[in-house]
């Protein structure tokens, strides 16, 4: 009897390691998949661009705020802090990044520079 479960065993195992390895298989595309929605998600809540006039043009300060928001913002993430964690590495207040990130406020020469070297040395 202990002969015959072996046996048994051992045509379970291939089909087993089978299994595992579609397991495995459809867990990378999950875990892709999310990250492919989270990526999205994390687009959706940039600050929008400005939209042109009636001529076609956009209006350069609303629109150059947006952009340096977002710049803020991707490279926040990309270095994985929180708006708390960058003010604390850049020196500035909490209420400073969140307000540049609004895209509503321009920040000045001093902040940049401090923001700027806060990445750069977090190598993003």
């Amino acid at each position: 009897m202990a002969t015959g479960s072996r046996a048994g065993g051992r045509r379970k195992a291939p089909a087993l390691a089978g299994l595992v390895r579609r397991l495995e298989g459809e867990l990378r595309k999950l875990v892709e998949r999310v990250r492919r929605l989270e990526e999205q998600r994390a687009e959706a809540v940039l600050p929008p661009l400005p939209e042109a006039d009636a001529d076609g043009y956009y209006p350069a300060v609303a629109t150059l705020d947006a952009l340096v928001a977002r710049q803020i913002i991707m490279r926040r993430r990309k270095a994985g802090w929180s708006q708390v964690e960058l003010a604390r590495r850049a020196g500035v207040r909490p209420e400073t990044v969140c307000r540049l990130e609004t895209g509503k406020h321009a920040p000045n020469v001093a902040t940049v520079d401090k923001l700027d070297r806060a990445f750069r040395e977090a190598g993003v």
